[in-house]
């Protein structure tokens, strides 16, 4: 899974399951939460410098967002499609082979 699609998951988990998207937003410095929800949604730059503005202004360790987040994988707002789809396809080959190792 790619670092950028990491950090959506984990701002997803922030913004609609911990905080709050007005919350965070606040939380955050933003005026409201247009670019907030363009991080959520895909459609916002999500590179390193934003990853750590976040993290310093709500005090998790650096590199927080660049992890999967096992609060943020039982998120209702992630899907296993979304998790899925946003894994490589030597990833997948690899579950697949596993799974079919267990039966």
């Amino acid at each position: 899974m790619e670092v950028t699609e990491i950090r959506r998951l984990n701002i997803k988990y922030l913004a609609d399951v911990k905080y709050g998207r007005a919350q965070l937003s606040e939380l955050l410095g933003y005026q409201d939460s247009n670019y907030l929800n363009q991080l959520c949604g895909g459609f916002g730059a999500f590179g390193n410098r934003t990853a750590r503005k976040i993290e310093a202004k709500l005090g998790l360790q650096k590199g927080w967002m660049d992890n999967l987040q096992p609060e943020g994988v039982r998120s209702p707002e992630i899907t296993l499609k979304e998790l899925w789809d946003s894994t490589s396809p030597e990833a997948r080959e690899e579950f697949l082979r596993d799974l079919a190792s267990k039966r």
